[in-house]
């Protein structure tokens, strides 16, 4: 037997990679289920973008991998899995990596979200449209989506569900989730609670003009935090990260545009910014937001 590398080799290079850092640009619709609003205020505001190592990536590949997988096992049950273009047109899906997707806009254009489709021909309600969404799970939070159903062991996914939904048009969402460690398939039909997806809306809203951070969900011991990015800036007094969004002389505008009003940087009052400027920030940074 050839003898591997104790280190240096070609998979311990693939594993040293980094992936991740570039936070997207508006407030995920996917994740406004969280109950911590000052998580979501902090992503928003890229207030500590983080990389993730090699190992992590390849679980989110998996993920979207798993979406080919299953839109093919729907279509041989006589499924149609699709997505509905600006012009009103059904375009079939695959569920093939890149591959586009309905984007729907929230408020002044600062909150998207992106679904894995539609469906149609479910054997259980076959004339029916639903929201289709589509999850690998380890199997801890697989056996606890069996066992309680997804609004209580994921709210997160239960809210994403709930702002699509409400996006669609739809009144079902078909929630197939697929257990990593075995394979099995379990799902779950998910009614639209309106009342509740309008208040993910107004929540939206409240965190994307909030002008500062919004009170802390919890305490620097609860359980909840202790993995979380931010950390550091909400319990420890860290200052952030040093970008466009964590600036004093930054500002939101309607289309999802931000502004600085820096005279230094341009003579223009608002100055409107690039996703790249704001990544990169400059040398005339000042912390604000009520950092």
């Amino acid at each position: 037997m050839v003898a591997l590398p104790k280190k240096n080799g070609t998979i311990h290079h693939i594993d040293a990679k980094m992936h991740g850092g570039l936070p997207r640009p508006y407030l995920g619709m996917s994740g406004i289920g969280d109950a911590c609003w000052r998580k979501l205020w902090y992503g928003f505001h890229w207030v500590n973008p983080q990389e993730h190592p090699a190992r992590t990536q390849r679980i989110f590949d998996i993920g979207h991998l798993f979406e080919q997988i299953a839109i093919s096992d729907l279509k041989a049950e006589g499924c149609f899995v699709f997505r509905v273009d600006c012009e009103g047109n059904q375009i079939e899906l695959t569920g093939k990596v890149g591959e586009e997707q309905e984007e729907f806009i929230g408020f002044a254009g600062h909150a998207k979200g992106h679904p894995d489709g539609r469906i149609i021909g479910l054997a259980e309600m076959p004339n029916q449209v639903l929201t289709l969404e589509l999850k690998t799970m380890k199997e801890e939070k697989f056996l606890a989506f069996k066992k309680q159903g997804i609004e209580k062991s994921n709210p997160v996914y239960y809210g994403q569900t709930q702002r699509y939904m409400l996006e669609m048009g739809c009144t079902m969402c078909f929630f197939l989730a697929l257990n990593k460690n075995t394979s099995e398939y379990w799902w779950e039909f998910i009614p639209l609670d309106r009342e509740f997806a309008e208040e993910l809306k107004r929540k939206e809203k409240v965190i994307i003009i909030s002008d500062e951070p919004p009170e802390r969900g919890y305490s620097s011991g609860n359980y909840n935090c202790n993995w979380c990015d931010y950390y550091a800036q909400c319990h420890a007094g860290i200052d952030p990260q040093e970008n466009c969004r964590t600036c004093d002389y930054s500002d939101l505008e309607e289309d999802g545009i931000w502004s600085c009003s820096n005279p230094i940087i341009s003579d223009s009052k608002d100055y409107k910014l690039s996703t790249e400027e704001q990544r990169k920030g400059c040398s005339h940074w000042e912390k604000g937001w009520g950092l």
